[in-house]
């Protein structure tokens, strides 16, 4: 008891100092954030105790804070770096695709902090377009690098896709109980994989639903998908309405213009379609998909607060 009180309060400080930063960021919806990072009971319930999935969850909240501190705040630099490396050990030590998610989220992030405030426009569609794709197949390299330290199936693509599919089919057994569900057969190759993107990120992102809940923990769990799905939705038509009243630069500078936001849903999305495809129980899926829910939930809150803002300032004008 002593044991598991001790690292549910350690590993409290990753998802609290997430807070703090997305709270000090967004000071005009800190209660929704405060829900979105700190009260998802799943999140709670599964990200407490001496389970693998505190030390992860922690360790991404504290990867998040730290590049952003190093990257875009430019404070107590060498405090941060130590932060990160940390972090990237004990997801890599652990869970090394939900590192893999996070550093596509972060190179994203990074490229887009640099060119959104550029004015030049020559600048802006000649060189930069350039760095982008240095810096993503850097990423690229990096990652596959990394892969191959870690050696076994994390050590080239191929072996990737080949566990991602020897996953799946196993959580399809009938020892794991009744709570499976199926996104569909595919080949272990690149464009197998693709193919089931929507059915994976819908999986890692909504499911279960409500009607698929068979005990008390899936049926917490289909309510707060209720939720997303709610907010997702909403998001959708808010953003159809800028697109159509106030063209498509609007909508996108508008949803998109916050460097959190940026990687909150690359890292969600990327996440859940790893979760999604190698998933095929809902028993695990609830389990396994408590990293992106904190991200994910703040970066509607708080795209729909940017919205819901500027239509007030539109209305003023």
């Amino acid at each position: 008891m002593a044991t598991t009180v001790l690292i549910s309060t350690l590993t409290y400080f990753g998802i609290w100092r997430l807070f703090l930063l997305f709270a000090e960021q967004n000071k005009e919806i800190v209660k929704q954030i405060a829900f979105a990072i700190l009260f998802i009971p799943s999140v709670f319930f599964w990200g407490s105790g001496i389970l693998k999935d505190s030390y992860t969850l922690s360790a991404i909240c504290w990867l998040m804070v730290a590049v952003y501190y190093v990257v875009i705040k430019k404070k107590r630099i060498v405090f941060h770096l130590i932060v990160f490396l940390i972090s990237v050990y004990v997801l890599i030590a652990i869970k090394p695709y939900i590192f893999f998610a996070a550093f596509g989220g972060i190179i994203i992030m990074v490229v887009h902090y640099f060119i959104r405030d550029v004015r030049n426009k020559v600048l802006k569609y000649t060189v930069l377009p350039i760095l982008i794709v240095f810096f993503v197949l850097g990423g690229i390299y990096t990652m596959l690098n990394v892969g191959n330290t870690i050696g076994g199936w994390y050590s080239s693509v191929d072996k990737i896709v080949e566990k991602a599919y020897i996953t799946q089919q196993d959580l399809k057994q009938e020892y794991y109980g009744g709570n499976r569900f199926d996104i569909g057969s595919f080949d272990p190759t690149i464009g197998g994989i693709l193919s089931k993107a929507q059915p994976a990120i819908t999986a890692g992102l909504f499911r279960p639903f409500v009607w698929e809940s068979r005990n008390p923990v899936m049926l917490l769990s289909g309510l707060e998908n209720i939720i997303y799905l709610f907010l997702f939705l909403y998001i959708l038509l808010l953003s159809f309405m800028a697109l159509f009243n106030l063209g498509f630069n609007y909508m996108l500078k508008t949803a998109f213009d916050n460097s959190l936001v940026v990687f909150s849903l690359v890292f969600s999305i990327m996440f859940a379609f790893m979760v999604g495809l190698t998933t095929a129980n809902f028993g695990a899926l609830v389990r396994y998909k408590i990293p992106l829910i904190p991200f994910f939930l703040s970066a509607l809150f708080i795209i729909i607060s940017r919205f819901n803002k500027q239509r007030a300032k539109n209305i003023i004008d």
